[in-house]
């Protein structure tokens, strides 16, 4: 009888073995295919310095299977372990705390921003219902970007033996620079933020071009001078003029007393362009935006309650 027992158990113990082994075969064949051949992954920033705060990762896209993901310590690049193949790859700058990479297939990967409220700059998080210009109040919120280097790679051929791949990340994003100058009454200005509408939602990785479905980013302003506040904003390239195109950036203010007012000015002749940005031309947009807006009038504290028009 013992002898039976024992004999069961045993065969029990070895079929539930077989499943458990088998079972994780399967998955690893699925999920994590084990890559054979060692490549060295060399990025040349041609001067560019890239943000201490994010990192550099490299997304490779077999011709079959799911994609490869690997995180450099060294922005110089190092080695990564692939199959043997026919690829394409992306690499880019990682600041996790802002961004969102979605990469699951190669011709659709992008950059956005994380979402957050109009008037988050300002720590003001609980109103969610700050005043937007019409026609802009279905446009996603966003948090201004950082400075993201790209590159893509739309043909890479790893062969037995050595391989060494250069990529040349670009810096794909602008910077939107924001002063408001005489400013009267500024001395009850307690704190101000600004909202652009109209920009750019993301980046297309693979074509290394803007996604133009508008959203609205958001930044702080601090006083620079005696009348004057300013900030800036870090943008997914400009939007491109059409017949309804309007960029409109919205000034948010709160007095010392608590009472809140807002401006809206129209800067769509200085943001938007007459065709979408090619960094590889000679004569493309700069990547620095001017804004500069002139006198504006704060109310004198009221205690009102909540955002009033100017």
């Amino acid at each position: 009888m013992t002898r039976k027992l024992y004999h069961n158990f045993f065969n029990t113990l070895l079929l539930f073995i077989a499943i458990l082994t088998s079972t994780s075969s399967c998955q690893k064949d699925l999920y994590y295919p084990v890559p054979n051949t060692s490549v060295e992954m060399r990025f040349n920033w041609n001067g560019a310095s890239p943000d201490p705060q994010s990192e550099m990762r490299l997304y490779v896209f077999p011709e079959t299977g799911h994609a490869y993901t690997k995180t450099f310590d060294d922005y110089n690049g190092g080695e990564v372990k692939l199959p043997k193949g026919q690829h394409k790859a992306i690499a880019l700058t990682v600041d996790e705390e802002v961004m969102y990479v979605m990469a699951n297939k190669y011709e659709t990967a992008m950059v956005t921003t994380n979402t957050t409220t109009v008037l988050s700059p300002m720590k003001l998080m609980s109103m969610t219902a700050a005043p937007r210009p019409n026609g802009t109040q279905n446009e996603a919120v966003k948090m201004q970007a950082s400075q993201i280097f790209a590159d893509t790679c739309s043909t890479m051929t790893i062969v037995e033996g050595e391989n060494v791949i250069v990529m040349e990340p670009k810096l794909i994003v602008d910077t939107i620079n924001i002063t408001i100058r005489g400013i009267q009454n500024i001395e009850y200005l307690k704190a101000s933020s600004a909202a652009i509408s109209g920009l750019p939602l993301g980046f297309n990785l693979a074509k290394m071009e803007p996604i133009y479905d508008p959203c609205t980013m958001v930044t702080g302003l601090e006083q620079s001078g005696e009348n004057s506040v300013s900030g800036k904003m870090v943008v997914f390239g400009r939007p491109v003029k059409q017949d309804n195109t309007r960029v409109l950036l919205t000034f948010y203010t709160v007095l010392a007393d608590g009472s809140k007012y807002y401006f809206n000015f129209d800067v769509t002749e200085t943001v938007a362009v007459d065709s979408p940005d090619n960094p590889e031309e000679p004569d493309a947009p700069q990547k620095n935006i001017e804004i500069i807006i002139e006198d504006v009038t704060l109310p004198e504290p009221t205690q009102s309650g909540g955002f009033n028009p100017q």
